[in-house]
């Protein structure tokens, strides 16, 4: 499980400092919890890409993307692009496997 957030992560130091059930317990709330998160953010990101990859064609047969993200500034399209790179290689990782 891959969590941006660091203070979301857990780490092995706090594993071993469960001490008692009810800490045990805590910790698999939690993890459960994020794992939900991950799980709905992740669906949000495939919904976006769909929306983005849908073609349509016109009467004069020429394919166009529908939907788009734009921006008049350079060096935001730069970042977009980079983001919107960065997000679909996981969304097809999961997909080939």
């Amino acid at each position: 499980m891959s969590v941006a957030n660091e203070e979301n992560a857990v780490k092995m130091d706090d594993l071993r400092s469960l001490n008692t059930l009810e800490d045990i317990k805590f910790a698999v709330r939690r993890i459960d919890e994020l794992e939900a998160k991950l799980k709905h953010q992740t669906h949000l990101i495939e919904q976006l890409f769909s929306m983005l990859d849908k073609t349509e064609e016109t009467d004069d047969g020429i394919v166009f993307h529908p939907n788009q993200l734009r921006s008049c500034r350079a060096a935001d399209t730069e970042k977009l692009n980079k983001i919107l790179t960065e997000l679909r290689g996981p969304m097809k990782g999961q997909n080939n496997e």
